[in-house]
């Protein structure tokens, strides 16, 4: 979602005279924006050039472009993406100058601007600052008292058909169950759920891959699962079977699961104890009225997400997926 992931090494972190150029365009305000012509080459440029490795060549070229033409929402979507890209990297290693929350300080600036400009991805991405913020949180505080502090704040506003997917996976999960996500967008749906709605406090939202490279996060969770934080994905998840329900969201590997009885609540997988089921109401009201209205990658990409429930469960297909336009050619609920 945010961007390829590289080792904190396999770039230089930003020197004065760039930040400098970033923060001076940070602070043009977007009403200047008839003063100079757009050009809609530079945002893609950007984005090539930090594939290829050459993350301050990409943010140089961005700032000095939005220091002229700050109409550009696109540009100001890659500077707030190359930002967030940014903190990332520094969370990878938990070092480096400037340190994360500055980094996710001027990306949840450049990405207001976007949303400003009518950019739709810009809300998303703005939703993925909030997250990476609590999360820095949550290596400090641990897991418990993240989720209280969140469910009292103001996040960003991320599209309702994704709070949406994320109240309907944790409501898929038994009681005191153990939700393991398959993708970044499946994340920031969990965790917005979590932490921003305050649904269901005894699901414990798990995410593989900050497991496996994240030594912080790694520790705060074990510390909330009371299980130890030296083992992998795979054995954590053994470890915890025996005594808590394990759910796989639709696109998790499903290769996790433990040994057992295999399950299907809703919209996921579970193994493990024999637990009451929740008694949330899943809906996909939001998807459906996103996707008569304005049609998107993230609505397309939401859907994927109930399509591979589809294909695990079918009974879905005559519940809450037959109100879906389904697609054939993806195997789920065609006609």
């Amino acid at each position: 979602m945010v961007g390829n992931r590289r080792q904190a090494n396999s770039r230089r972190w930003a020197t004065a005279g760039t930040m400098g150029i970033m923060v001076g365009a940070l602070a043009m305000p977007v009403s200047l924006a008839g003063q100079g012509a757009i050009n809609p080459t530079i945002a893609p440029r950007a984005a090539a050039l930090e594939r290829d490795g050459r993350w301050d060549a990409a943010m140089e070229l961005l700032g000095r472009y939005l220091a002229t033409a700050p109409g550009d929402g696109e540009a100001w979507f890659q500077f707030g993406r190359l930002y967030l890209i940014g903190a990332r990297q520094w969370h990878h290693a938990h070092a480096g100058e400037p340190g994360g929350y500055l980094y996710l300080d001027l990306a949840g600036i450049a990405l207001d601007r976007s949303i400003e400009l009518r950019v739709d991805s810009g809300v998303v991405f703005r939703s993925v600052v909030d997250m990476e913020r609590g999360l820095i949180t949550m290596e400090h505080l641990g897991w418990e008292a993240t989720r209280d502090a969140g469910a009292r704040s103001i996040g960003a506003a991320l599209p309702g058909f994704i709070l949406e997917l994320g109240a309907n996976l944790m409501g898929s999960c038994p009681l005191n169950g153990v939700l393991v996500s398959g993708t970044e967008l499946e994340d920031l749906a969990i965790w917005y759920a979590a932490v921003k709605l305050g649904r269901r406090a005894d699901v414990f939202p798990f995410f593989p891959g900050r497991w496996s490279g994240d030594s912080l996060y790694r520790r705060q969770a074990a510390r909330s699962l009371g299980v130890p934080d030296d083992a992998n994905v795979a054995r954590t998840l053994e470890a915890l079977v025996v005594r808590r329900t394990i759910c796989l969201t639709p696109m998790a590997d499903s290769a996790l699961l433990p040994a057992g009885t295999v399950r299907t609540p809703r919209l996921v997988l579970s193994v493990g104890p024999e637990a009451a089921r929740a008694d949330d109401i899943l809906t996909v009201t939001e998807l459906i009225k996103a996707e008569r209205e304005h049609m998107t990658p993230w609505t397309d990409d939401v859907h994927r997400v109930y399509d591979a429930a589809g294909r695990r469960n079918r009974l879905l297909c005559v519940g809450i997926l037959a109100y879906l336009t389904t697609d054939p050619s993806r195997g789920t609920c065609g006609q």
